[in-house]
C-alpha cells in the first residue's frame, strides 16, 4: 500500500510540475528512492521568504500512510515553527492526519512561512519577537533569507 501511495503522489506532483511551470515548489526522489524525496520550496510572495529557494527533505515511514511523512527543513530558515538545529517543522497535519497528501503538506508549509503558528512554536524568543515586534521578526527572517535560501 505504501509503495502504491507514494508511487501515485510521485507521479501526480511531477504530472502537475509539468503541467505548471510557476508551481511554487519541485519534488525530486534521492537517488530513486521512493520513500526519500528532496523538495525545493520557492519562498512565497509578500513574506520575508520570497525570493529564497528552500531545500527540504520527506520522508516516508514504510507504513505510511499508517504513520505520517517527516518534513526536515534542509536549508536554514528563521522561523519560529521549525527547529534551528534539526529543520524539524511544527506543522499540527503532519500529526493529526495522515490522510493528507504531499501536496497538501507542501502547502501547508506555504502558508506556514505566510501565517506562522504561535501556538506550535520551537523557539518562544522567536515567537515572542513576532507577536511583540513582528516588523524586527520579519527583518530578521529576510535576513537569513538573503544569506541561505
Amino acid at each position: 500500500l505504501a509503495r502504491k501511495r507514494i508511487l501515485k503522489e510521485y507521479s501526480d506532483l511531477i504530472e502537475e510540475m509539468d503541467n505548471n511551470p510557476t508551481l511554487p515548489y519541485r519534488v525530486y526522489m534521492y537517488d530513486n528512492n521512493l520513500t526519500k524525496w528532496k523538495v525545493i520550496l520557492k519562498g512565497p510572495s509578500n513574506s520575508p521568504y520570497e525570493d529564497g529557494l528552500f531545500a527540504l527533505s520527506l520522508t516516508f515511514p514504510e507504513d505510511y500512510p499508517y504513520r505520517p511523512m517527516s518534513l526536515v527543513f534542509l536549508t536554514k530558515i528563521y522561523h519560529f515553527n521549525v527547529n534551528d538545529n534539526s529543520g524539524e517543522v511544527c506543522l499540527e497535519i503532519l500529526n493529526r492526519n495522515t490522510s493528507y497528501s504531499v501536496k497538501n503538506v507542501l502547502e501547508s508549509v506555504l502558508s506556514l512561512l505566510i501565517t506562522p503558528n504561535p501556538n506550535s512554536s520551537f523557539d518562544e524568543e522567536k515567537s515572542d519577537l513576532f507577536r511583540d515586534d513582528t516588523q524586527k521578526y520579519n527583518k530578521n527572517a529576510l535576513e537569513w533569507t538573503n544569506i541561505y535560501a
